[in-house]
């Protein structure tokens, strides 16, 4: 990889890293309003490896579970489908920019 395209793919996880933290409290915060709030969360260790694979893998799960977090609540749907674009868009970066 290129020193523009290492450049690049830092740039684009940047944003990515800084939104995802936003998107995510975002839907919490909706969720809990909505539903009340939400219990202990396990949560899964960090993993390296392909960034670009876990970025795909997540945003299939977020997409294969929306309708059970959201439960036909269309605020917290659309929450989620901004999440869910900032997946996509990130996936575009770091697959076409250099």
């Amino acid at each position: 990889s290129s020193d523009l395209g290492s450049f690049a793919e830092h740039e684009a996880l940047g944003v990515f890293y800084s939104e995802l933290i936003d998107g995510l409290d975002n839907i919490i915060e909706c969720y809990q309003g909505c539903f009340g709030r939400i219990g202990d969360v396990k949560t899964k260790p960090y993993t390296k490896g392909n960034i670009q694979k876990q970025i795909v893998d997540l945003a299939n799960w977020l997409a294969n579970n929306k309708e059970a977090i959201a439960q036909d609540n269309d605020v917290l749907s659309n929450r989620i489908d901004d999440l869910g674009a900032l997946f996509a868009k990130t996936h575009y970066k770091l697959r076409f920019l250099e």
